[in-house]
């Protein structure tokens, strides 16, 4: 990792969902944790019982930049992908002052 990078915050990417949830992804969550603490941004990507984190829709693939709207696509999965995008950039404007 780059020694001279501040990081603004960990978010959980490319979740699969809950039912889809396997002992590597407890295991990778556990790290991050251990690791960055109060750096993981639980409180931007909770969603209906899932570990906090943006979940592998298939509207996601087109996600590339940090940009937004993140998606052109329609529907509840897009919705709740542009909500999820659009904090996490609000937070690292936010902290990018501090």
């Amino acid at each position: 990792m780059n020694e001279n990078l501040k990081i603004a915050g960990v978010v959980r990417s490319i979740l699969p969902k809950k039912d889809d949830m396997r002992a590597v992804n407890h295991f990778v969550n556990g790290q991050l944790v251990e690791t960055f603490g109060d750096k993981v941004l639980d409180h931007l990507t909770a969603d209906e019982g899932h570990y906090p984190g943006i979940v592998s829709y298939s509207v996601r693939e087109e996600c590339r930049v940090a940009c937004t709207p993140i998606t052109s696509a329609l529907g509840r999965e897009a919705k709740k992908l542009r909500g999820w995008y659009g904090q996490l950039l609000d937070h690292v404007v936010t902290q990018k002052g501090a």
